[in-house]
């Protein structure tokens, strides 16, 4: 029952009596807690609760199989509730390895460098690389070149003779075809002949045949028509170079060491004695001349001509000409340059320019300043000043407010006031149709045209 003055829902800590509970509180009238969590952590043991007095560890049977949890051993069991296993061993039978147990991960091989016997005879110095016995291999080599020479790792070197007539050297230079028989390699004697007459023919059985030259001075015959003279010298039969030239520059001259000299006829620049032909070439062994010899001196005050015994020939002459300088004219040629004429006028009869003349372009009008003072010519304009070169002033106004006149300006004269015979008004109420008459208004009276 609720206690007295409490609700259902009450929240209020209390204790449910179970040593296997905690955090006990009272929820819709009832006091309970969270069941508690009896756990050693310990395979050999199995863990309840006794409401009573809590948490019980009882040891299992002696023998139970478990995990001590380290990597080191086997065979773990449960004694006593502690669990148990013998240690193991690590040997990986690699002498190139230390052998070693980690308790976390188990046996650990560690390679090393010690020395030690991959049981090899074609191998020494055997030592430890990455884990494997190894050692440099041993050269089988009898310097024989009849026998193959091979190595057996359990007894060693094995020199085994090749098969009779297999191809070989003999180290003797002078012995050729060389074959093996039994073992042993062996050749022909070989001849030795340089076909020079110059040289005595032997051979050393170290380095093959000798030639060795005999005197200098020795006469002989190189068989060259291009030599004469012939004589050994430094173990060479040779004589002196014959001279072959025909004096001709249109042949090429050579020597043919069968038949002597040869002249053949070519296609070289040559020279024909002529200063007035240019690229003379070489054709059936002579020299012909090549196009006319370009006379021209780029200069219109000389007349071009050649002469064939010493070429170009530049005579002065008077003839109009251009001198590049704009500001003169009539230019003419004089002892072979052109001289420039007279000079330019460069006046534009405008006095707002200030003229002048350039070499390179002719006349140059250049504007004086704006308003600068001048006089356009006009009589129908005053106060002219200059603008942007030009001069202009202000209209005058030409009115002489007689109606009896039109009135206009001259440019040359000014204002021009001429009669007309216009309708006009002479402002006389006692005359009619007014008109214009030798510049004044003329009415004709009322009383007249009665």
């Amino acid at each position: 029952m609720p206690r007295s003055g409490l609700t259902n829902d009450d929240t209020n800590t209390c204790s449910d009596g179970s040593a296997c509970t905690s955090g006990d509180a009272c929820s819709a009238g009832v006091c309970s807690g969270t069941a508690i969590t009896c756990n050693d952590n310990n395979p050999c043991t199995t863990d309840t609760c006794d409401p009573a007095t809590g948490c019980v560890f009882t040891n299992v049977t002696d023998g139970t199989v478990c995990s001590d949890g380290i990597a080191c051993t086997s065979g773990d069991v449960c004694t006593a509730g502690v669990c148990a296993g013998t240690g193991i061993t690590c040997n990986d039978n690699n002498p190139c390895t230390d052998d070693t147990c980690d308790t976390a991960t188990g046996c650990v091989f560690t390679n090393n460098t010690a020395p030690c016997n991959d049981d090899s005879a074609c191998t020494s110095g055997d030592v430890c690389t990455a884990g494997v016995c190894a050692g440099t291999g041993i050269v089988c080599n009898d310097n024989i070149p009849c026998t193959t020479d091979t190595c057996d790792p359990a007894t060693g070197c094995v020199f085994t003779n090749v098969a009779n007539g297999t191809v070989c050297s003999d180290g003797n230079a002078c012995t050729s075809g060389d074959v093996c028989t039994a073992g042993v390699c062996g050749g022909t004697a070989i001849t030795c002949n340089d076909n020079n007459v110059c040289t005595t023919d032997t051979c050393a059985p170290t380095t093959g045949c000798v030639f060795t030259n005999v005197t200098n001075g020795t006469v002989c015959d190189d068989g060259s028509a291009c030599t004469s003279g012939d004589v050994c010298t430094a173990g060479v039969c040779g004589g002196t170079a014959i001279t072959c030239n025909d004096n001709n520059v249109c042949t090429t001259d050579t020597c043919t060491p069968a038949t002597g000299c040869v002249y053949t006829n070519n296609t070289a620049a040559c020279n024909d004695a002529n200063a007035c032909t240019t690229n003379d070439t070489c054709a059936a062994g002579a020299c012909v001349g090549g196009a006319a010899t370009n006379c021209d001196d780029a200069n219109v005050c000389t007349d071009d001509s050649c002469s064939p015994a010493t070429g170009c020939v530049h005579t002065n002459n008077t003839a109009p000409c251009n001198d590049g300088n704009a500001c003169t004219n009539s230019d003419t040629c004089s002892a072979g340059a052109c001289v420039g004429g007279a000079a330019s006028n460069c006046n534009d009869n405008n006095a707002c320019t200030t003229d002048s003349c350039n070499p390179a372009t002719g006349c140059v009008f250049t504007a004086v300043a704006n308003g600068t003072v001048c006089d356009d010519g006009s009589a129908c304009t005053t106060s002219d000043v200059c603008i942007k070169g030009m001069c202009r002033g202000t209209a005058i106004t030409c009115n002489d407010n007689n109606v009896c006149t039109d009135d206009s300006c001259a440019a040359a004269t000014g204002c021009v006031f001429i009669n007309n015979t216009a309708p006009c008004n002479d402002g006389n109420a006692c005359t009619t149709n007014d008109t214009c008459s030798a510049g004044a208004c003329l009415g004709v009276s009322i009383a007249a045209g009665i």
